[in-house]
């Protein structure tokens, strides 16, 4: 019972303390709230926040005072005794009172009373205990406490202290920014900023002395106000400045490097600022202040010097090259070694090493890492490379504060790689310098040069033949010398052994090579060139129409003499009135001089252009030596045309017009007229020579021509069955592969097929339409014949134009017609048709020449005859004799028939191209010697007209001498029977045969025994050698054929001349194969049918041989034995006999009636005698 009383006091006693400390808790929690609230908006101090904590403690604590010292505190005694009164449980009271009473005694006397004493006491508590129900003591209790004022007030406050605990939970979760700012009381918070602005640059480094701009951008809503606060660090107090709104580019702020294209809604700037000091700033924003931010302003990393090394590649021989930045770029060869090295101004953190595409060069590592404490001005490596291809290398430095020493990758120290690349050599080649056309050349000179960036190497010469009618091209090398530097070399090439024929191209380049060393030698090439062989029609149409100019010159030459010769008489008839001689005169003589020296210089024109076509034609081997013969023989003609006598004679005439006498100046115009007739008499006849050349050498150009498209027509066919035999070979070597049966079956077919006869290869149009304007140009020179005819041979010539004609005709019908025409055989009508006709007339020209010499010489030797009986009768004769009249009637009759013999003289002297000039001009001399023997006749001196008689006769027997000699070569010149005009016998042919078959045979062996070492594989330096040297030996072969053809008397349309022809043209294909290194099955059948070919020519000739001797030797030419005497009546029948053979061209009528009246003069000197 008392320990219930006992709890409900201490029950009693912890309400009235709890209730001090929940009221000290309330009180605080209130002050926080107000504080936070506070702190949340206004942004304490830390003095006041921390004041206002400490307020907020001091509070609690004294509340918590207040509350323990408010009413007197309830002791034990008055306790229980205000609960026994209040509950009615009085023996409680009792019962408590002797308790506390024995409690007191023992506190009060540590000496316990007696046990009886003792006993009573406790049997007094339990009596007045036992009084007190336990039931109703607990209820009396608790209700007694739960009634106590506090009791009650602590049930109130709890229902406060938990709206209080709810309200502080919301606000400190709520208020955490100002929770925490109030919990860490000591440190100084600021109210935030309600703009969201971003600030630049911010804290950054400068460069000393660089221009420094703030700038602010805000999102969302700007201040009204906006300052800028700044100070360096020198200042103490910080400067304002205003700042202006961007409103042209609000969208973007750049800040140094850095562009920030973030969408602002305001943008403001302040004014630029030139630090040279570390500056600190802030902004504020209507009272708000933004950090503090710091620019330090440091010197911008540079390089002091910056060089770079270039090294160019070992075989260029340049020097090594240091430049020193600035530079803008860096030229060098490719393979250039580019060293950088640098010193800085300060140490660097970072240097970094752009390409063009910003792909970092790594940095010579021993140097990178010691950049951030190297020292100033020292000169380090960057880095070294190599330059391959262009590109641009930027720099940029850092230093350790992060400053750059450029801004933007346009500010970057940056310079452009310019590697060169060796170009190719250049190669000019200066002759020839444009594409050329020649017939026949045997050597083409070349002039070149060649130039390179450092050095030349190797050098050669290539070509690709092309012939008419193949498709074969092989670019074939020829090696040669070394050139210098920029020096002309020249090569002359010969052509001989390529065996060129019309219409072939030759295209040629040199090639150089250079001596790089990095990418590796290149080859420069020059221009090319294209020798092309043209047509005989196209060569000769050129020299035709060169001919044509030469005939023009020398009309020209003629109307301008005639013109002379007219102010030459005009001279005359003027010194006929005026014989002393004036200075018009004078004047006329100068003016003939002039145009003498004009029309000389002319036919000296003349001569270069005519030895010119004779040059090209003689070097070109296209005529027969009897017309080349023939135009060497009017060439020399034609250079005496200007002969100095006529001028001398004038220059004369003109110096001594007023000092000569009477008989002087009739001696001397009579020196002017002889001169100036035997002038006219060279120029007439050259015109005369030249038409009859002209004509003789168009036939055989026409024949010529003829013949080679006979022999391009026998090579397109031979190319045809070349071609169909390969394809058979191939197509043969494919049936091996295939199976029996099938192989057989084609083996069949092909056996049909090769016994089919080859056509030739059908004509591509434009091959066509070549051959037509060749047979166009063939029939212009054809009608061109007509030109050059005389009366001799008209008829001649008007046969074979007809005959041409409709053979030409013919050929174009086919070629219209036909795809694949074969028009050998009818080019071989048309040349053999032609030089028969040539050979004819001139057999005939030279027959009626001899015979008019053989007349003019019998009738000078009658002549000379009756001329040395006046010389004994003048010698007999006295002075002033009688005899003189019938001596002078003889010279007279003398005179007369020499007059007409010296023109059948000049006449046959326009028609033998041998007959010299000195002929005529003996025979102007004689002329002159026997008029004045006529005159010293006349006068009766016989001193003077023995010496002139003697004269004459001397005059006629040169000439007789002159004639003789001429004639015989004539004579000489006649084609002899057997052998024909070559030079070689058959005997001779037949062992030359002989040894060109031993030859070929060795040469047939070397090129089977190649192809045996070879075994499939490529050749070879030396096996390309060795085929170049039996290329060599087969083209001898051939030269010696040509010859053998040329010179051994085979007439037109022999079947011997037309098989050694193929032999020269099967020995040409071969030539090319060898040089272009093809060794096929072709060459090898090839070659063995050139061997047995030639083994066939020679059992020809030696039958031949054997026919010509049971023949018999050739019959002796009449004309080439003395003729036996005849009497005047046999020649007279046998000049009428040949005027009437058909066989032989009739004379002129000039020459008709020369001949009559010579024998009627002869006739009437037998009646006289």
């Amino acid at each position: 019972m008392i320990k219930s009383l006992l709890k409900a006091h201490d029950k009693s006693i912890r309400q009235r303390t709890g209730l001090g400390l929940w009221n000290a808790g309330l009180a605080s929690l209130i002050s926080f709230l107000v504080l936070l609230f506070l702190e949340q908006q206004f942004y304490l101090s830390p003095w006041t926040k921390g004041l206002g904590l400490l307020a907020i403690a001091a509070t609690t604590v004294c509340y918590l005072w207040w509350t323990r010292q408010q009413g007197p505190q309830l002791s034990f005694e008055e306790f229980y005794r205000h609960f026994s009164r209040q509950s009615g449980l009085e023996e409680l009271r009792y019962a408590v009172d002797l308790m506390q009473m024995e409690y007191a005694k023992g506190e009060a006397d540590t000496t316990s009373g007696t046990p009886i004493q003792q006993a009573f006491i406790d049997a007094a508590i339990l009596q007045n205990l036992e009084h007190v129900p336990q039931s109703k003591l607990t209820t009396a209790l608790e209700e007694y406490i739960s009634n106590l004022p506090t009791a009650r007030m602590i049930r109130k406050r709890l229902q406060w202290v938990s709206i209080f605990l709810i309200l502080g939970s919301f606000t400190i979760f709520n208020f955490s920014d100002g929770t925490q700012r109030l919990l860490s009381f000591w440190k100084s918070y600021e109210k935030p900023n309600p703009y969201k602005y971003t600030v630049f640059p911010g804290n950054t480094t400068v460069e000393q002395g660089s221009e420094f701009t703030v700038s602010i951008g805000f999102e969302g809503k700007a201040p009204d106000k906006l300052i800028l606060y700044f100070k360096t660090d020198i200042e103490s107090e910080y400067r304002s400045r205003m700042l202006t709104e961007l409103r042209n580019s609000p969208n973007a702020i750049s800040s140094n490097s850095t562009t920030h294209t973030v969408s602002y809604t305001a943008t403001y700037v302040a004014p630029s600022l030139d630090l040279n000091n570390a500056l600190s700033y802030y902004l504020n924003m209507d009272g708000f202040r933004s950090p503090l931010y710091r620019t330090d302003v440091q010197t911008r990393p540079r390089f002091l010097d910056l060089l770079a090394v270039l090294t160019p590649p070992n075989y260029t021989d340049l020097p090594t090259d240091t430049l020193h930045y600035p530079f803008a770029q860096l030229n060098g060869y490719q393979g250039t070694k580019l060293e950088l090295l640098g010193a800085l101004n300060k140490p660097a953190a970072d240097l970094q090493l752009f390409r063009r595409d910003l792909r970092r060069l790594p940095i010579d590592s021993n140097f990178f890492s010691t950049l951030s404490y190297l020292p100033a001005d020292t000169l380090f490596r960057i880095t070294s490379l190599q330059l391959k291809q262009a590109d641009t290398l930027r720099l940029n430095l850092q230093d350790t504060s992060g400053l750059q020493n450029s801004r933007s990758k346009a500010e970057m120290i940056q310079f452009i790689l310019n590697p060169a690349i060796d170009t190719p050599p250049k190669v000019s080649l200066l002759e020839p310098a444009q594409d050329l056309s020649e017939v026949a050349p045997s050597s083409l000179p070349i002039l070149y040069r060649a130039s390179d960036d450092h050095g030349l190497g190797q050098t050669r010469l290539r070509y690709v033949l092309h012939r008419p009618f193949t498709n074969t091209k092989h670019t074939v090398n020829i090696p040669l010398s070394q050139i210098r530097q920029n020096a002309i070399a020249s090569y002359d090439w010969r052509l001989e052994e390529m065996a060129l024929r019309p219409k072939d191209e030759l295209k040629f380049w040199i090639e150089v090579r250079d001596n790089d060393g990095y990418n590796g030698p290149k080859w420069g090439k020059s221009d090319e060139r294209i020798l092309r062989i043209p047509s005989l029609t196209e060569f000769f149409d050129d020299i035709g129409e060169q001919e044509d100019e030469v005939g023009n010159n020398m009309k020209n030459i003629s109307e301008s003499f005639e013109a002379i010769q007219e102010r030459y008489d005009e001279f005359k008839e003027n010194l006929i009135d005026q014989p002393e001689g004036n200075y018009e005169q004078q004047i006329q003589l100068e003016g003939l001089q002039r145009e003498q020296r004009e029309i000389e210089d002319q036919i000296s024109e003349l001569n270069e252009k005519f030895e010119a076509i004779k040059e090209e034609l003689s070097d070109k081997n296209l005529l027969s030596e009897e017309t080349l013969k023939a135009y060497e023989e009017l060439e020399q003609l034609m250079k005496e045309i200007d002969d100095s006598a006529f001028r001398e004679a004038l220059e004369q005439l003109r110096e001594n017009l007023q000092q000569m006498s009477p008989e002087q100046m009739r001696q001397a115009l009579e020196d002017v007229e002889f001169n100036e007739e035997r002038y006219k008499e060279r120029i007439e006849r050259s015109i005369e020579l030249f038409k009859q050349l002209k004509l003789t050498s168009d036939l055989e150009k026409l024949a010529r021509s003829y013949e080679e498209l006979a022999k391009e027509e026998a090579q397109r066919n031979r190319e045809t069955v070349k071609a169909e035999e390969s394809i058979r070979q191939k197509s043969e070597q494919s049936e091996l592969n295939s199976d029996e049966n099938k192989k057989q079956n084609t083996k069949q077919e092909s056996n049909q097929n090769t016994s089919e006869p080859q056509k030739p290869t059908p004509l591509t149009e434009q091959q066509k339409q070549a051959l037509q304007e060749e047979l166009d140009r063939l029939q212009e020179q054809n009608e061109a014949l007509s030109e050059q005819t005389s009366p001799k041979n008209e008829e001649s010539i008007q046969e074979l134009q007809e005959f041409s004609k409709d053979k030409l005709k013919k050929i174009k019908e086919r070629l219209q017609r036909e795809s694949q025409p074969n028009l050998e055989q009818n080019f071989v009508e048309l040349a053999q048709k032609t030089r028969e006709q040539m050979q004819m007339m001139g057999q005939q020209q030279l027959d009626v020449n001899i015979a008019a010499l053989q007349y003019i010489l019998q009738s000078l030797l009658n002549l000379s005859l009756e001329q040395e009986k006046l010389v004994t009768a003048t010698e007999e004769t006295e002075n002033q004799s009688q005899a003189y009249v019938d001596m002078a009637r003889q010279q007279q009759r003398i005179e007369q028939v020499f007059n007409s013999l010296a023109d059948s003289l000049y006449r046959l002297s326009t028609e033998i191209p041998q007959f010299a000039n000195r002929i005529n001009e003996q025979k102007a001399q004689t002329q002159q010697r026997i008029q004045s023997s006529l005159t010293q006749m006349i006068e009766r001196q016989q001193n003077r007209a023995s010496l002139a008689s003697r004269q004459s006769f001397g005059g006629l027997n040169e000439l007789s001498y002159e004639l003789a000699n001429l004639m015989d070569q004539l004579q000489n010149s006649q084609p002899s029977s057997g052998s024909g005009s070559g030079g070689m016998t058959m005997q001779q042919m037949m062992e030359q045969m002989q040894q060109m078959g031993d030859q070929q045979e060795q040469i047939n062996q070397q090129i089977q025994d190649m192809i045996n070492d070879m075994q499939g594989q490529r050749l070879t330096q030396d096996q390309s050698q060795r085929l170049e040297q039996l290329s060599r030996q087969q083209n001898a072969i051939r030269k010696q054929l040509q010859e053998m053809q040329q010179n051994g008397g085979l007439e037109a349309g022999d079947e011997l001349g037309s098989e050694l022809q193929r032999l020269i043209e099967d020995m040409e294909d071969t030539i090319n194969d060898l040089r272009g290194g093809v060794i096929d099955p072709i060459l090898i059948e090839r070659q063995q049918n050139i061997l047995s070919r030639m083994l066939q020519a020679e059992d020809a000739l030696q039958e031949r041989d054997e026919e010509e001797q049971r023949e018999g030797t050739a019959a002796e030419d009449p004309l080439s034995r003395p003729s036996p005497p005849m009497s005047l009546e046999e020649l007279e029948q046998r000049i009428r006999q040949r005027l009437n053979d058909p066989n032989f061209t009739p004379f002129t009528p000039d020459y008709q009636q020369l001949i009559q009246q010579y024998f009627e003069m002869l006739r009437q000197q037998q009646v006289d005698s």
